[in-house]
């Protein structure tokens, strides 16, 4: 029966680079000892006459955990970092297989960065029998039936090693620059988010593919504006400092521009919201004044509400920190007289006209301040109900939040809960019959039922947990054997082969129909399955 095995090699130097791009010469395996068993030359030469390593062979980054193999056999796109170009063949000076494979863009960088400190490893299905290896007794290989993969691995061993990166050095030196590896990264991460929706199962794969047809011409876009506005960033190295700037295109220009009100307004505010705001806790600019550098805030809470002042500073016309201690202020008003305008035949200078004097400088009852209620500190109408609406809109918005994350919380925990619950049954049986394999189709049901009726333990990573699973299995398993004990002895046949020290006709199995005939006498009733 063939069997699954793994054998690495040392992923080893490059050597000198061929005409070609992103092509690397791989050494799959050589004749000799593995990890896994011996390799006779003979049994390599076969394998690339039958074409085991076939052209289209995936090799991906590390070999699949434990988990991976059972929940995704077929692995991930992720990972997929090169596939064989050419059918292995059969190397007779280096008594080996190789293979030329063409990597992913993605990929190309790190595997040249990291070739000597990496491997290669086979994962195949393979034929072997017990031999010898130099006078030693060993697992022998005797034929490589089928290929599943060549991966890259941290750890070397049986023989094989990339040969050759077939590339030019100019193209591998280009292939370290910032602008492709901003692409690569841009790349990356859409293909993460975009696996992921579709084994979620929120994507088809049509759209799957329609995204990532969409993420390829947008990378086309963005490599023309970098090309044409900043070609330096795909000739300067990923590590290499920039150069000094030069300046903004006003600067250059000998032109200044100043930051609008708006703008100004707009930093204030950022920085006032990072310094002081918080959950339930509104911050906007009340006013600044650039002369002075200071601005005047208020910050609004669902119990209070108060008007603060600090210092900021301004760098290169941008409002980037603010500075000292806030401190907190209150709102006045004063009136002051209104100037009366001069005649217009009054030749006397407006600035030599006395003011009027019917106008009290306080009017009865009137302070230079605002009474008690007036100096409070003063929101406008349309602002007060914005913020009363955003206030119970930040209610009805953590409402929903709370609702959806309890609902997703509740839908993960049972796709999870029935993922695991295949995989539950099987591990459940298998259990059962190796404990006990005497014991009728019907009682390993009903242990099986019993031991996966309810919640399933699992692990952090969301799948079973064997560990604390198997308790549970065997304590179904004990309370069966157990209750069929109890049956039989009642029945005068004596105990079920497995279950204590066997008494009379202890050697004799039950027939179903003897079961059900003494299940019929314990429940009471008459009829006797198939009488």
């Amino acid at each position: 029966m063939p069997v699954i095995l793994t054998e690495s090699v040392a992923f080893a130097e490059a050597a000198t680079p061929a005409a070609g791009s992103g092509r690397l010469l791989i050494r799959l395996i050589d004749a000799g000892k593995g990890s896994s068993g011996v390799y006779p030359a003979e049994v390599l030469k076969a394998a690339a006459e039958s074409k085991v390593f076939a052209a289209g062979t995936h090799m991906f980054i590390d070999h699949p955990g434990e988990n991976e193999s059972y929940d995704r056999p077929e692995r991930t796109l992720k990972d997929l970092a090169a596939v064989l170009v050419e059918d292995a063949r059969w190397d007779k000076e280096a008594k080996a297989l190789v293979a030329e494979a063409r990597v992913y863009s993605r990929w190309a960088p790190a595997l040249a960065e990291m070739a000597d400190d990496i491997g290669v490893s086979i994962r195949a299905y393979a034929e072997s029998t017990t031999g010898e290896w130099n006078g030693q007794p060993a697992k022998v290989i005797t034929e490589l039936t089928e290929a599943i993969s060549v991966d890259f691995v941290t750890r070397a061993g049986r023989g094989g090693k990339v040969l050759a990166v077939i590339e030019s050095a100019r193209r591998v030196e280009e292939a370290r620059n910032v602008g492709q590896w901003v692409e690569s990264r841009i790349h990356a991460g859409f293909t993460e988010i975009a696996d992921d929706m579709f084994g979620n199962g929120r994507l088809t794969r049509a759209e799957r593919i329609t995204l990532s047809n969409g993420i390829g011409a947008a990378l086309d876009a963005f490599t023309a504006v970098l090309e044409e506005k900043a070609p330096q960033l795909y000739e300067r190295d990923l590590w290499d400092t920039p150069p000094a700037d030069t300046g903004t295109a006003e600067e250059a220009t000998g032109e200044v521009t100043e930051a609008p009100t708006n703008d100004r307004r707009d930093q204030l505010n950022a920085l006032l919201r990072e310094e002081h705001g918080g959950d339930k806790t509104w911050v906007w600019v009340a006013d600044f004044d650039d002369e002075t550098t200071t601005v005047w805030f208020q910050i609004d809470t669902p119990d209070e509400s108060s008007t603060w002042s600090q210092q900021y500073t301004v760098t290169d016309d941008v409002a980037t920190v603010l500075t000292g201690d806030r401190t907190e202020v209150r709102r006045t008003t004063i009136f002051v007289p209104v100037e009366a305008a001069a005649p217009a035949e009054d030749p006397t200078p407006a600035a030599e006209q006395a003011a009027p004097t019917n106008v009290p400088g306080h009017p009865a009852g009137q302070t230079t301040q605002e009474s008690e209620e007036d100096t409070m500190p003063q929101i406008e109408e349309a602002r007060l109900r914005q913020l009363e609406e955003d206030a119970g809109r930040v209610h009805a918005l953590e409402s929903e939040r709370d609702t959806a994350v309890k609902e997703r919380d509740e839908a993960k925990s049972a796709r999870l809960q029935a993922e695991a619950g295949t995989y539950a049954r099987d591990f459940a049986r298998k259990l059962v019959t190796k404990a006990n394999g005497d014991l009728a189709e019907a009682s390993v049901a009903r242990i099986v039922g019993d031991a996966i009726r309810g919640d399933l333990p699992l692990t952090e990573a969301g799948r079973l947990d064997t560990d604390a699973f198997t308790p549970v299995v065997e304590k179904a398993r004990t309370e069966e054997e157990t209750y069929l004990a109890q049956v039989a002895e009642a029945s005068g046949i004596g105990s079920v082969r497995g279950v204590g020290a066997p008494v009379e006709e202890a050697d004799k199995d039950l027939s179903d129909d003897e079961l059900d005939e003494s299940l019929a006498k314990l429940s009471g009733r008459t009829t006797v399955k198939g009488a």
